[in-house]
């Protein structure tokens, strides 16, 4: 009987060690799947964006620039041979919860080497959650602010090198007595840039009128997260955004340092009738020079802020940047309405396909990262990005522009 039982345990045992070593197996060959077909698969899970009277904000912003330069890729035959094919999942909302749903998704159908795009911190740390096991990278999320992780690779700067490089720096420039308001949304990116500013700039402590941080508009932040329609958002706006900036506007400021991420432009509607209009800086709030245009009858006065690529019309000096606009014909956008977030998808994009090309042929996701690491003064047209183990954000320049009625002009670009 203990013979017997003995047998079974061991019969047991085989099988189980068949079974890793299949699994094994099994997750290497999918691993391998992609270069061994025809195309090379790339997983994308995103958001249309917070704001549709933006056009083509983040999301199909980014990916009709990453899709212009594939497409025009694949036409000309490809990488190593073979087509690139981004697998697009689009989700309702910027939730973390979908993010992992439709990463998920990809991942159990399609053999990816990676992963591109993903719209939001939300987002970036779901689809890190479904990858951690696998390794498989994630490259040039659109804003994954404070995550740092083996797998992410940034073609963007931090956004503390968009402050360091630009807002003190400005501020040195402004009159010493002039008065200062705060106006920063709940978000850790907003908080810790404005902790920044209250930190390093002693002198302007005595000058500020205003600082709210406004952190109870969770019904606000609510409907703009969802579908809601763009008249729903407005409501949502007059109802608990609106006694925040007419507080602003009776205490007359010079100057608003205003950080959002969600509500920009319904935010920015308010001022329009404030009296006197004061001027604006800001770092890093969704798609500025769409926003600037948008409302450049409220930004009479000067309206000062970054961007972490640049703007299309007021960089065609860069040869990337002429090829871009050449590139997005395909797409029938008007050159006027190319805004900087299609261009980081082109660059992402483009940054990514040479990647593929230095790769080699026997494709694996390990190979694309350790390819990436080893990424030196990378030049796209005149932009240079740089990978190493230690490092992964490959580029460390943004820009500082002043706006007059809706029209850039460059200030800075921390050369």
């Amino acid at each position: 009987m203990r013979e017997k039982k003995n047998k079974v345990k061991i019969i047991i045992f085989a099988i189980t060690i068949m079974m890793i070593i299949l699994a094994c197996f099994i997750y290497q060959s999918n691993q391998a799947k992609s270069s061994d077909s025809n195309t090379i698969k790339i997983g994308i899970v995103t958001y249309y964006g917070y704001e549709p009277e933006v056009k083509l904000s983040f999301g199909v912003g980014t990916l009709l620039g990453a899709e212009a330069y594939i497409n025009k890729v694949n036409n000309h035959g490809g990488v190593n041979g073979k087509k690139i094919s981004l697998i697009i999942k689009y989700t309702n909302t910027p939730d973390e919860l979908e993010a992992i749903k439709s990463a998920e998704e990809i991942l159990n159908n399609h053999q990816v080497v990676a992963f591109m795009f993903p719209f939001c911190k939300l987002q970036t740390r779901g689809i890190k959650k479904v990858l951690a096991q696998t390794q498989l990278p994630i490259l040039f999320p659109v804003s994954g602010y404070g995550i740092s992780d083996e797998s992410i690779f940034y073609d963007r700067p931090s956004y503390q090198n968009e402050y360091d490089d630009h807002l003190e720096n400005f501020l040195k420039t402004r009159p010493k007595n002039e008065r200062i308001a705060l106006l920063t949304e709940k978000d850790e990116m907003c908080y810790n840039i404005r902790s920044t500013f209250l930190k390093s700039n002693q002198q302007f402590k005595k000058n500020i009128v205003a600082d709210i941080f406004y952190s109870n508009l969770s019904e606000f932040k609510k409907v703009l997260l969802t579908n809601s329609s763009r008249q729903e958002k407005i409501q949502s706006v007059k109802k608990y955004a609106k006694p925040i900036v007419e507080k602003i506007v009776n205490l007359k400021p010079d100057l608003v340092y205003f950080s959002s991420r969600i509500s920009g432009s319904y935010i920015f509607r308010l001022f329009k009738n404030a009296k006197p209009m004061p001027e604006f800086v800001s770092i890093s709030s969704y798609p500025i020079e769409s926003h600037a245009n948008l409302y450049k009858d409220i930004f009479k006065n000067n309206f000062y802020a970054t961007t972490i690529f640049p703007i299309p019309s007021r960089a065609k000096n860069l040869q990337v940047m002429r090829e871009f606009i050449e590139d997005m014909k395909s797409t029938n956008i008007k050159e006027s309405e190319l805004t900087t977030i299609m261009f980081e998808g082109y660059i992402g994009a483009r940054i990514l396909v040479e990647t593929l090309k230095n790769a080699g042929a026997d494709l694996t996701h390990n190979k694309l990262k350790d390819t990436l690491e080893n990424t030196s003064n990378l030049d796209i047209g005149g932009m240079k990005f740089s990978f190493t183990k230690n490092n992964h954000h490959g580029n460390n320049k943004s820009y500082f522009y002043k706006f007059i009625l809706g029209n850039p002009t460059l200030i800075n670009d921390n050369k």
